[in-house]
């Protein structure tokens, strides 16, 4: 049996929501509404400047178009 973590808001003590141990997780709050979901083996999170970097490492030119 796999072991199961909660996560804990601390000001009040409420387990906002559960998962289990290993795999993968993205976790994320909105308006203090928190998701917890379990990535894909092919998923992969990209911020925007990652993704210029990975661009950039693999010969791609990357341009701005704001004039920045």
């Amino acid at each position: 049996m796999s072991e199961i973590y909660d996560l804990v808001r601390r000001s009040d003590g409420k387990v906002m929501d559960s998962f289990l141990s290993g795999g993968r997780w993205q976790l994320y709050t909105t308006n203090g509404i928190v998701s917890v979901r379990p990535l894909e083996e092919d998923e992969i999170i990209f911020t925007p400047a990652g993704m210029i970097q990975l661009l950039r490492r693999v010969g791609y030119r990357v341009i701005s178009t704001t004039g920045e």
